[in-house]
Parts: C-alpha cells; sequence; structure tokens
C-alpha cells in the first residue's frame, strides 16, 4: 500500500492548511484563556504599582511621625577647619566656646628589623601585643611562616592594632597601628620552634613611628573633656564634635526647621503621587470609550476614603496652638490631592514649633498606620492580589489541561486526513486501471 511524506499528497487536497484551520478553532478556548491571563497579569501589576505608591506614603508618613526627626538640631562651627559637629533632637539650643588644646594620636610603631620583603620567613613563633593593660598573643604555627602570614594573622585577631608591610628604601618593616588614640602599645616575640631554621625573635624589638600617643584635649565653656579619640559623643547631650586641628572657636547649636519643611514636602508629594496613581489605574476615556485596568474597582476607592479619613479627622491628644493641617499651610485642593503653602508653615513653626511637632506627629501617624494596614499581608491589596494570583494559576492548569487535548485532537485530525489520502490515493489507482482496461475493449 503507498504511503503519503505530507497531507494532500494522494488526495490533492490541502490538508495541511484545513488541519491549521481546524485547530485554530479548537484553540479558541485557549487563546480565550491566554486573553483573560494577560488581563489578570495587568491587574496584579496595576495592584503592585498602588501598594509601592502606598508603601511611599508610610514611610514619608513614618517620618512626619517622628517627634525625633522633626525635632533636629543643627550645630554649626563658626571655624569648620578646627573642628566639625552634628547634633540630634536631643540637642539644646546654645552657643559654646571651643578650645581645641590637643588631637589624638594613635601609637605607630615599625620593627627594628628590616626584612628582605614580606614573603621573608619568621617561622614558628608567639607573638604578643599589649594595648594599654590588655595583651593578646597571636601565634605561627607553621615553620614557613612568612611576615605577611603574621601580618594577616594579627589582623584576624582581637589585638586592637592594625598591621602593615612597608617596603621602603632599607627594606621591609611591620608597621602596628592602636586602633584607639592615647593607647600605648608594646610587643614581645617568642620563638617557639628553635629548628625551623627561621629566627622568630627578630620581630622582638619596634620602635616609635611619628608622634607618642596622647588623648585629646578640649575645653568646652571652659570645661576640659580628654578623650582617645578626636570625635567626642558624651560632652555635649545630642551633639557629636569632631576635632581637626588645635584652635579656638564657638559652636552654634539651634533648631533646625528644615527638617519640619522637608518632611512635610515629601509628605504632601506621597499622597498626591498615590492619587495619581488612583487616578490613572481607574480612569475611563469616554470618547474613546476605552476603560483602564482598575476601572470600577471598589478596593481602590476604599483605599483612598481610608487615606482621606486619616488626614480629615483630628488625632487625639494635640496641645497647643494648631490641632489641623491646614493651620500648618497644608491643605486638599479640588480633586483630591494636598498642596503646601510653605511661608505659612514657616510661621506656624515660629509661633509655636512644639504644637507644629506635635500636629505633624498625630497625622503622620494616623496615615502610617492606615498605610500599613492597607499594605498588610491581611490588607485588602495582598488579598485582592492574593485572590488573583490563584486565578492565574488556575488558567495556567486549565491551558495546560487543554494543550494536553489539543495534541489529541490534532493527532486525529492528521490521521483521519491521512487515512483520506490513502483512501483517495486507492480510488485513483483503481480508477486509472478501469480507464485503461476500457481503453483496451474498445
Amino acid at each position: 500500500m503507498a504511503t503519503f511524506s505530507a497531507l494532500g499528497i494522494g488526495s490533492g487536497l490541502d490538508a495541511e492548511s484545513l488541519v491549521t484551520q481546524l485547530m485554530s478553532l479548537e484553540r479558541r478556548p485557549i487563546t480565550q484563556l491566554t486573553t483573560k491571563e494577560t488581563g489578570v497579569k495587568a491587574k496584579i501589576s496595576a495592584y503592585g504599582t498602588i501598594k509601592s505608591a502606598l508603601d511611599s506614603l508610610k514611610t514619608a508618613a513614618d517620618v512626619l511621625g517622628d517627634a525625633n526627626k522633626l525635632s533636629a538640631f543643627k550645630a554649626t562651627p563658626a571655624d569648620a577647619t578646627i573642628a566639625t559637629a552634628t547634633a540630634t533632637g536631643s540637642a539644646s539650643a546654645g552657643t559654646y566656646s571651643l578650645n581645641v588644646i590637643r588631637l589624638a594620636s594613635a601609637h605607630k610603631l615599625a620593627s627594628d628589623t628590616n626584612f628582605s620583603s614580606g614573603s621573608a620567613a619568621v617561622g614558628a613563633g608567639t607573638f604578643a601585643i599589649t594595648v594599654g593593660t590588655t595583651t593578646t598573643n597571636v601565634a605561627l604555627t607553621s615553620p614557613t611562616a612568612t611576615l605577611n602570614d603574621l601580618r594577616d594573622a594579627i589582623n584576624a585577631s582581637s589585638a586592637g592594632v592594625t598591621a602593615a608591610v612597608v617596603t621602603g628604601d632599607a627594606g621591609t618593616k611591620l608597621v602596628l597601628s592602636a586602633k584607639e588614640s592615647g593607647q600605648t602599645v608594646s610587643v614581645t616575640a617568642t620563638d617557639d620552634n628553635a629548628g625551623d631554621g627561621a629566627d622568630f625573635t627578630q620581630l622582638s624589638g619596634f620602635s616609635t613611628v611619628g608622634a607618642a600617643p596622647q588623648t585629646a584635649q578640649v575645653e568646652i565653656d571652659g570645661v576640659l573633656v580628654t578623650s582617645n579619640s578626636n570625635t567626642i559623643t558624651s560632652a555635649l547631650n545630642g551633639v557629636s564634635l569632631t576635632l581637626a586641628k588645635v584652635g579656638t572657636t564657638t559652636l552654634n547649636v539651634a533648631r533646625d526647621a528644615s527638617t519640619v519643611t522637608t518632611a512635610a514636602e515629601n509628605f504632601v508629594k506621597a499622597y498626591n503621587d498615590l492619587q495619581t496613581q488612583i487616578a490613572n489605574q481607574t480612569k475611563y476615556d469616554a470618547s474613546s470609550k476605552t476603560a483602564s485596568t482598575l476601572t470600577g474597582d471598589g478596593a481602590l476607592r476604599n483605599i483612598q476614603s481610608q487615606i482621606y479619613a486619616a488626614i480629615s479627622e483630628v488625632p487625639a491628644g494635640l496641645s497647643g496652638t494648631f490641632s489641623r493641617l491646614h493651620e500648618l499651610g497644608i491643605t486638599l485642593q479640588s480633586g483630591g490631592k494636598l498642596a503646601l503653602d510653605s511661608s505659612k508653615l514657616q510661621t506656624a513653626i515660629g509661633k509655636d514649633f512644639a504644637s507644629v511637632v506635635s500636629v505633624l506627629n498625630g497625622y503622620g501617624n494616623a496615615v502610617e498606620t492606615k498605610a500599613g494596614q492597607l499594605t498588610a499581608s491581611d490588607g485588602i491589596l495582598t488579598g485582592r492580589t492574593d485572590s488573583l494570583n490563584a486565578s492565574l494559576k488556575d488558567i495556567s492548569d486549565r491551558k495546560a489541561s487543554l494543550e494536553l487535548r489539543m495534541e489529541a485532537i490534532e493527532k486525529r485530525y492528521r490521521s483521519q486526513f491521512s487515512a483520506l489520502d490513502t483512501l483517495v490515493a486507492g480510488m485513483k489507482t483503481t480508477s486509472t486501471f478501469l480507464t485503461q482496461q476500457l481503453a483496451n475493449l474498445s
């Protein structure tokens, strides 16, 4: 019996095209599921955009609700070449005189022995490092240990020094630097393997490099302060002072009102960004009759109403001159967005700073709490997203099942057309034979 390498050869029909068209009809349910899948993915992405905007609002509201962040101070020295300073919300306003008597310096030692290189063998031994009154033993056990090995072992220890191998004109030395200023460093070296051919006691002698170790000293309003570091954090409450050179200057600590303005600006921007994202995801173009991904979505209207309630209700426990955001220059505009009048905010800050902070804290905490609830694992956005992800899985499972069915259907079509080819080919052969026989008879 004849066999055929492609559909339609035996019958003369365009069977391949017919199978393709039939399968296109059969695959309509899969195409519909793919379209539905695309829509579900678009909704998940849209919800993700809204969640991101809510997270940004939560972050901005968290700053607004933190009294320490809003009540910041700025520490400004008259001569920044002598000292620099930073301040936190726990600082106190005032002007202080500074007299930097001396700077702290760390003890630095260099080995008296000049080695050929960092790869020079020192052998096995114990290197005892004393910083102040604390001694740390660093041991090398390999008979082929090198100067570089000792450096690495010291840096891996808690000896309170850093080690470096420095090569100069006269050779290579091991250099030790105390991690804390004002601490004296001394060393002893004990050879633990006299038979390894190396002399560990070459490391016994070290000499001070540069200035002798000393603590920092500064007078603040005539009060002497001594420190092992050039950064002093305990002399003035909430102020960190970094000494740069010997000299006298003044330090002014004043409230930094710019932190309040910046926090308010960031909050207004985050709030408006959320409103913009919700509008973009729910808008409807009447002229083209085109809806957005989440047009008519009740969850977004719910989110808007809850956030609006948080900025509309006066927080409990407020005291002072102000109680509402509009009194600080933060007002709700037509269209649902906020606007900030910076000059009005500055006037309020000058009138009653504590009340301004109290109001912003109250509203900030309310919005931060609400945004946190909306984006929580049991919140409305997570619920919607989980439901959509479940739909995606169901669609994927149904598509996989249909794909298996499509394979069987296509196999059946091809089998049927192949049988048709065989049948028609046989009939053609019979027809040709009969025609020849009839021709012979005539």
